[in-house]
């Protein structure tokens, strides 16, 4: 992951108004050249808090005493580590982050987002303590059951663990908590980040743990099918039937990939006859 520290000015400034211009950045430019090019003097003498975890406070900083909207304000965490711009002017001033630490701008927004790569570089406690498998079977079970995901006592559970993770950055495995937590709260909005997220679990929890849990197979699938890219999506549903036969939500993903219409609707019938209170099973 590219972080960048600086020597920063710390100067307060003042609000002025309105205007956008070319200077302005967008999603796809990059941040780190940006920031290596233009070095900022001033800081905003509040930080702001963007998120409940512990690297969740933001320092800003501009290039003027004078902010009118034509240039960005850089939104720092850590004091050294640049995570994104604010910019225009309120009520029509916008985000753009670098959500994956590749320092390239991903994602425009009007909400605070802490990148996921921030609690995993500023987490030190890396163990092979597997305390990560109980919180994805809650995750897991969830969808198995019938009620589904939504407002189920398990998943509620699960998130209720891994909000005890939020202050003491020496907890065991505290990155790995906060990638499940990231994606679980950010996979609709940003497919192609979450699936880097993803890639970066899957192989985290292997070389740690030296196993695969099948939630973050689902996870994979699920946004592989969000980007379109339903082949490989197969694939994926392949897998994680042959690892749970069991597994109803994956029956479902098999069933509408299915393009022979007989083999279909053989499946349709096996999950209608023998989960027919399934939660994905009623929406088929």
């Amino acid at each position: 992951m590219n972080k960048l520290k600086l020597a920063l000015f710390l100067v307060i400034f003042l609000f002025s108004t309105n205007a956008f211009s070319q200077n302005l950045l967008k999603e796809g430019d990059s941040l780190q050249n940006f920031v290596k090019n233009n070095l900022v003097k001033y800081r905003v003498p509040n930080d702001k808090i963007i998120s409940d975890w512990k690297e969740g406070v933001a320092t800003l900083y501009t290039f003027s005493n004078v902010v009118d909207g034509t240039k960005p304000i850089l939104v720092f965490v850590n004091q050294f580590y640049p995570i994104g711009v604010l910019q225009g002017i309120s009520p029509n001033s916008y985000f753009i982050f670098d959500i994956d630490g590749d320092g390239i701008l991903d994602k425009k927004t009007d909400n605070f987002i802490l990148p996921y790569w921030v609690v995993y570089g500023n987490s030190k406690n890396k163990t092979k303590n597997d305390n990560l498998s109980k919180i994805m079977d809650l995750f897991y079970d969830s969808f198995q059951s019938d009620v589904g995901p939504y407002n189920n006592k398990k998943m509620i559970e699960a998130f209720n663990i891994m909000n005890q993770y939020k202050e003491d950055i020496d907890k065991e495995n505290r990155d790995l908590i906060y990638l499940l937590l990231f994606y679980s709260k950010n996979s609709v909005d940003l497919p192609s980040q979450s699936l880097k997220l993803l890639d970066l679990l899957a192989r985290e929890f292997k070389g740690r743990f030296n196993k695969i849990h099948p939630l973050i197979i689902l996870y994979t699938a699920e946004t592989l099918i969000n980007l379109g890219k339903t082949d490989e999506a197969k694939l994926k549903i392949q897998e994680l039937r042959k690892i749970d036969p069991q597994f109803i939500p994956a029956k479902a993903y098999e069933y509408k990939f299915e393009t022979d219409k007989t083999k279909a609707l053989e499946l349709l019938n096996d999950l209608k006859k023998n989960h027919p209170n399934h939660w994905i099973v009623k929406q088929l």
